[in-house]
């Protein structure tokens, strides 16, 4: 069994400050957020289950899938969700050279402008949250890089269902819960993404982008 946080620690945090760990909010509200797609199958069972409590989500793709499966970008953005950035091919920044690292990253922006216009101030989530600081001093000139408050546990295929929704279902107004749209998550997605979305709606939350 994998071990891993479910919530960010707060010394993690420390090491990466200007990075947005939850939003500030005075409204009942939070941010789904889903890595790795778009993909089939997958991507688009997670847009019929916002779709049935009006939810937004913020969706930080992958170049390399971007490229591979434009239509169900393309489904992303029409039904009014937001795109991130996250890489082009899924590096890990502790292991990537920078130049290497950063020429990856703006490969999949150049992508996504191609879709939504430029932004001043994209998103960027850095695969796997590992990134150098070297780095992080770089892309925060170009990117508002955001992490999470609570990680769902889908990438674990032994993740413990009652455990993970009970750390999920513990989401203050403002957090950013960590998903995966990819079909090799998909199995422990299914069993999580349904219970949070009627619990938080039953609570009278409603889930927005960033």
């Amino acid at each position: 069994m994998r071990t891993y946080y479910y919530k960010s620690p707060w010394w993690m945090q420390r090491l990466y400050p200007g990075f947005v760990w939850k939003k500030a909010t005075k409204k009942s509200e939070i941010y789904l957020t889903f890595d790795d797609g778009p993909e089939p199958d997958s991507t688009p069972w997670v847009l019929e289950q916002l779709a049935k409590y009006g939810a937004k989500a913020t969706f930080f793709v992958t170049g390399c899938n971007a490229d591979r499966y434009e239509d169900i970008l393309i489904d992303v953005i029409n039904a009014g969700h937001t795109i991130g950035n996250h890489s082009y091919s899924h590096g890990s920044g502790w292991f990537t050279q920078d130049q290497a690292y950063f020429q990856d990253i703006f490969r999949c922006q150049t992508l996504i402008d191609t879709y939504l216009g430029s932004s001043s101030k994209p998103l960027f989530r850095p695969p796997y949250g590992r990134i150098t600081k070297s780095q992080s001093r770089h892309l925060q000139e170009h990117f508002e890089m955001v992490m999470w408050s609570i990680l769902s546990g889908d990438f674990d295929p032994d993740v413990n269902v009652s455990r993970s929704l009970g750390k999920l279902k513990s989401a203050t107004p403002g957090s950013i819960l960590l998903f995966h749209d990819s079909r090799r998550h998909w199995p422990q997605l299914k069993k999580l993404l349904p219970h949070v979305l009627k619990d938080f709606s039953d609570r009278g939350y409603s889930f927005s982008a960033m």
